[in-house]
C-alpha cells in the first residue's frame, strides 16, 4: 500500500465497553473492579492502549440514580474497512449522480433545451 492510500485512512472509534449496551454490569467491589478494567485494557491492541480513554456519568431517571461508564479507543481503518467505506461512499456518489442526471433530462424536456 503507498503512503497516498494510507492518508486517506480513517480513525474508527472502538467501544470496548458501553454500560448502556453491555449485559451485565460492571463490578462495585474496588479490587474487582480493577480486575475488570484490566480485563478490558487486555482487548484492547497493545499500541492503542495508551491513547485508550473511560467516560464515567451519572445520571438519573424517573428519580433513581444511575451511571454510565464507557470505555473507547480509536484506531485506524483496517484496509476492508476502507474498502467497504469507499464502495459505500462511490456508491452514494453515483446514486446522487443519476439522480442529478434524470432531473436534468426532466428539466430539459421541460423548458425544450
Amino acid at each position: 500500500m503507498n503512503a497516498n492510500a494510507e492518508n486517506m485512512k480513517k480513525q474508527i472509534t472502538v467501544t470496548v465497553y458501553d454500560s448502556e449496551t453491555s449485559r451485565g454490569s460492571y463490578p462495585e467491589n474496588l479490587q474487582e473492579f480493577a480486575q475488570w478494567i484490566q480485563g478490558k485494557l487486555d482487548q484492547i491492541p497493545e499500541r492503542f492502549q495508551s491513547c485508550a480513554e473511560i467516560e464515567i456519568d451519572a445520571y438519573e431517571s424517573y428519580g433513581d440514580p444511575y451511571s454510565k461508564l464507557t470505555i473507547e479507543y480509536r484506531r485506524p481503518e483496517t484496509d476492508a474497512e476502507q474498502a467497504a467505506r469507499e464502495m459505500i461512499e462511490q456508491a452514494k456518489a453515483d446514486e446522487i449522480r443519476n439522480l442529478e442526471l434524470a432531473t436534468l433530462e426532466k428539466l430539459r424536456a421541460k423548458y425544450e433545451l
